[in-house]
């Protein structure tokens, strides 16, 4: 796959804002702490880089096997360690759109609002 098309996109968006939903609604449930070793994913990433992207249920599904046991739940009600980060359902739609648009705000020419 070279590019993600329209259609892709809104398949592929639908389906990471339905686990973000998910994993939201869910992560109470999970060890708060990664029970992984440092360095654990070097092991599991490819030592060459792909000439082709791989399909987006193929990425997801890498994310599940290979991001997530390294993750600390900041957003766990369990979590009581350094500062309270907890992330909103309506932030996470703001910080889509704002990465929709695409601006770079460094100048008042560029982003006028």
């Amino acid at each position: 796959m070279a590019n993600m098309d329209v259609n892709e996109f809104r398949e592929f968006g639908k389906a990471a804002i339905d686990w973000v939903a998910d994993y939201l609604e869910n992560v109470r449930d999970r060890e708060v702490l990664p029970s992984v070793e440092p360095g654990y994913l070097h092991e599991m990433i490819p030592s060459e880089i792909p000439e082709q992207g791989d399909h987006w249920k193929s990425i997801m599904e890498d994310f599940k096997r290979c991001i997530l046991p390294g993750i600390t739940h900041w957003q766990s009600p369990n979590f009581h360690a350094f500062y309270p980060s907890q992330t909103s359902y309506s932030s996470i739609v703001g910080e889509t759109l704002a990465a929709g648009l695409g601006v770079v705000g460094f100048s008042w020419v560029g982003l006028k609002s």
